[in-house]
């Protein structure tokens, strides 16, 4: 299983990976939303989950999910992120994420 994880903190991000390819999985990793976007426009059939962070330093993952969604991109989404609050949780499921 192949997953993109986009998070801006390294150090999560570096902990991350480490846990998913410890259990097999392989992982890439993105700090910017840009990088990301391009990836997933380029390479999205190569991958099985994407896992999404909100807050990024040049935009954020509501509007990568929306975008995944409205270029009928079917890859899972995942949303992680501290951001908790009922309104947020919804709207991330209203914009496509499979999970918050």
């Amino acid at each position: 299983m192949k997953i993109l994880l986009l998070e801006d903190d390294r150090n999560l991000a570096n902990n991350i990976k480490k846990t998913f390819q410890k259990d097999g999985f392989a992982i890439d990793v993105f700090y910017l939303l840009k990088e990301a976007e391009f990836q997933i426009e380029e390479f999205h059939s190569e991958y099985d989950c994407v896992v999404l962070d909100i807050n990024l330093p040049d935009g954020n993952g509501f509007k990568l999910c929306e975008s995944i969604r409205k270029n009928k991109i079917s890859v899972p989404v995942i949303m992680m992120t501290a951001r908790d609050t009922v309104e947020e949780k919804i709207k991330g499921l209203n914009i496509g994420a499979d999970d918050y």
